[in-house]
């Protein structure tokens, strides 16, 4: 059976980054066979203050982004959130200076923590049917002129 995974850091040079859905435990360079792991989190800091990473891929396993994640990413211009994301932890993006879009997929607002989204975001695209849900939940009701759907 697959067991949740962590994501906890990248190299701090990377432009790209793709987390995997899953990966494999490794231990002195020997992959063990059977041990896959599921991707469920972007733990706090995992990507904090990486200034050249321009994009980033989230597969649809994550669950949660934890405090701080991506903090600092002065590169970063746009992120897609997949649906299977419930919560976005407090400064997950803050001093993403460059960051204007946001795509969230889920149809129920996640969780958002204080000060996770920067006020330089300009636009934050939601499923159809959630904008208006997305407008009243707690935390996004903030961004409410910046919300619209996804096209």
């Amino acid at each position: 059976a697959a067991m949740t995974a962590s994501v906890v850091s990248c190299a701090t040079t990377a432009t790209s980054v793709i987390i995997p859905q899953t990966i494999s435990e490794h231990s002195g360079g020997t992959f063990w066979e059977g041990n896959d792991y599921t991707v469920t989190r972007i733990e706090a800091n995992a990507f904090s203050s990486r200034t050249n990473l321009t994009t980033i891929n989230i597969p649809d396993s994550v669950t949660s982004i934890g405090d701080n994640a991506f903090d600092g990413c002065t590169s970063l211009t746009t992120i897609n959130i997949p649906n299977s994301v419930t919560s976005i932890a407090d400064n997950a993006f803050k001093d993403c200076s460059s960051l204007t879009s946001i795509k969230v997929e889920a149809t129920t607002p996640p969780s958002l923590g204080s000060s996770a989204i920067p006020s330089n975001v300009t636009n934050i695209y939601v499923p159809t049917e959630s904008v208006g849900a997305y407008k009243a939940a707690s935390g996004w009701s903030e961004f409410e002129s910046k919300i619209s759907a996804i096209v």
